[in-house]
């Protein structure tokens, strides 16, 4: 993951995706809040995972901090 990434995430979805994925949401979760069903949330995030050569998807999160898509609130550890 310390690899430049092929592709940054450019769509304002990509963005929100990264940031509930940041946040420890499930695809579950994730879903209702962006109107796509679970399966395609994953489908989604394997994408972005594979753009940014991330293992998992908790360094997919972390991709997404280092990258400026998250940032935590104001206050909170870290």
């Amino acid at each position: 993951a310390g690899e430049s990434p092929s592709r940054l995430p450019t769509t304002e979805a990509d963005v929100r995706l990264l940031e509930l994925v940041a946040r420890g949401l499930s695809d579950e979760e994730i879903g209702p809040k962006l109107g796509l069903s679970p399966h395609t949330v994953k489908r989604h995030l394997e994408g972005l995972r594979q753009a940014v050569n991330a293992r998992n998807r908790t360094e997919l999160a972390a991709w997404a901090g280092q990258y400026g898509c998250y940032q935590p609130p104001a206050g909170a550890p870290g």
